[in-house]
């Protein structure tokens, strides 16, 4: 009889273990598009994007967030910062356990605020993309100084423009906010806070506006560099042309 219980039990046991070995290898399908760093365009996009984002930290699928579970993110030069401290400012209850609905709530907050001060939406036109009139230079600062100010204390430092040194960042002009953002540490602490920001986002303004009327025109933005010009392949040996014979010694 044991036996027989054992033979029925068995293949139970193995058919449930490769379904939940299967379930576990399933990728998440959610509708973040860009992937666990993307961030929504619309607030109709919040809500997925944040059910995505859940379902890929909460590795243990306890329905709760945890410090352990955020440990992927803290590639500063991926931008994962900025949803760390996110969703740890979203624990509500502060139990240090993030739920599907906190998460919810802080990034509802996240898109609001960046809304306000970095245009349309968190994707708006990206970080790189420059004011174009002298009205716009104040929010526009503003906006960045929201995105890169990781741990919000205030003032962007080294490791918090790790983001703009990214290849893909860096070809779109990232480098040059880079630079004007350096350039704008007036007292040369190393630590640039939103007056010393908005200060050098002024003068970039003004330095590109060559005929002054407050409005960037196409011609007065700058230029992305040209890509690298293709290799050019050296001819066949066959068509190279030969060596003219030397001389014979003394001759």
């Amino acid at each position: 009889m044991f036996r027989r219980l054992t033979a029925l039990i068995t293949p139970l046991i193995l058919v449930s273990a490769l379904a939940g070995s299967a379930s576990a290898r399933t990728p998440v399908q959610d509708g973040m598009g860009a992937g666990m760093q993307g961030m929504p365009r619309t607030a109709e996009e919040v809500r997925p994007w944040t059910e995505g984002l859940f379902a890929r930290l909460d590795a243990n699928q306890d329905g709760a967030l945890v410090d352990g579970e955020l440990a992927v993110l803290d590639n500063p030069s991926g931008g994962g910062g900025r949803f760390r401290a996110m969703i740890l400012r979203a624990d509500a209850d502060a139990d240090a356990r993030v739920t599907l609905e906190e998460l919810a709530g802080g990034t509802q907050q996240m898109f609001e605020r960046m809304s306000r001060r970095g245009g349309p939406g968190m994707g708006g036109g990206g970080m790189t993309a420059l004011p174009r009139s002298a009205d716009a230079v104040d929010p526009w600062s503003e906006g960045l100084m929201t995105r890169l100010d990781v741990n919000q204390d205030g003032a962007i430092t080294g490791n918090e423009l790790a983001v703009l040194a990214n290849p893909t960042v860096a070809a779109m002009g990232g480098s040059r906010l880079r630079a004007m953002i350096v350039q704008s540490d007036a007292n040369r602490d190393s630590r640039i806070n939103a007056e010393e920001l908005s200060a050098g986002a002024q003068r970039m303004f003004t330095r590109m506006d060559r005929d002054g009327d407050g409005w960037l025109a196409d011609d007065e933005l700058p230029r992305r560099p040209a890509p690298p010009a293709p290799l050019t392949m050296p001819p066949p040996a066959s068509t190279m042309p030969s060596f003219p014979d030397m001389p014979p010694d003394g001759g």
